[in-house]
């Protein structure tokens, strides 16, 4: 029998390979805070309104879903999916004590979730470039918008513009976890092929913008970049991209602080990009 796009979602090597420590979850947290205005316009573009029915794909600690629940309102409903219970129990938590009663959080992937064609707007941020295969994901995820609404995704375009004052150390320890990205995860190349992606799914081209982080030392990436590869430290180590020595994780967050100092540098983060469309 052949394998449907939702059976091969549901490939058993779709991990999150970051896990799902406690340090994990406040990178996380503070990834969030960094990107809540970039994944806000792309919602904003998507037509996001009061009233609206969202599904959060791949929720994580629920910080998505909580900006789509402010933006929908309380006529509005949100439900967050994720395969990992802890993770969905932090969820939960989180947006009671923020005070949202509009959203749902429910273990469950796109193989087995059963909410079909009934939402307004299906997001995902950071999902695709944890898939085998982006195309049957996108695919499936299209099988959950009701006609007429929106597929939309934030995703990580690991290559790094040029960028005329750069943090030597920064630029360094950014190479460092766009290898180990580039080796560990599914789909590293999600935000280049977000469009073909759309496309052989035979849905429309979607509309995209993208954009970058830049800070200073008060910039979160100071601490949001040593946070990430210490997440990915075991596969930095294993496939020999640095040592920890070489990383030296502990230190890494005042290093890069005195590093921009001294050379009044910028820290610029990966590129995001965003792409919509209406189904």
């Amino acid at each position: 029998m052949s394998r449907s796009p939702a059976h091969e979602i549901a490939d058993p090597r779709d991990e999150y390979v970051l896990g799902h420590s406690e340090n994990e979850v406040r990178r996380l947290t503070l990834q969030a805070d960094m990107l809540r205005s970039i994944t806000e316009r792309l919602m904003r573009n998507a037509g996001i309104r009061e009233g609206m029915k969202v599904l959060d794909l791949g929720c994580g600690a629920g910080d998505v879903s909580m900006l789509a629940a402010e933006l929908v309102g309380p006529s509005g409903r949100v439900v967050g999916i994720d395969r990992v219970s802890d993770v969905l129990g932090l969820a939960v938590e989180r947006s009671k004590r923020a005070g949202y009663d509009n959203i749902v959080f429910q273990e469950a992937s796109l193989a087995t979730f059963t909410e079909i064609g009934t939402f307004d707007l299906v997001i995902g941020r950071y999902v695709l470039i944890h898939q085998s295969d982006g195309t049957s994901f996108v695919r499936a995820a299209a099988k959950c918008v009701r006609p007429g609404g929106v597929l939309a995704f934030h995703e990580l375009c690991l290559w790094k513009p040029t960028y005329p004052f750069p943090v030597p150390l920064y630029d360094k320890a950014l190479g460092w976890l766009t290898k180990a990205v580039q080796s560990a995860f599914l789909g590293p190349e999600a935000a280049d092929r977000l469009a073909m992606h759309f496309l052989d799914a035979d849905l429309p081209r979607p509309a995209m913008f993208s954009e970058m982080v830049v800070g200073c030392v008060e910039s979160p990436l100071l601490l949001w970049l040593p946070d990430t590869l210490r997440s990915m430290m075991p596969v930095v180590t294993r496939l020999n991209i640095a040592t920890e020595e070489e990383v030296g994780i502990d230190t890494l967050s005042d290093r890069i602080r005195e590093a921009a100092l001294e050379t009044k540098g910028l820290l610029t983060s990966p590129l995001q990009v965003c792409g919509w469309a209406r189904l």
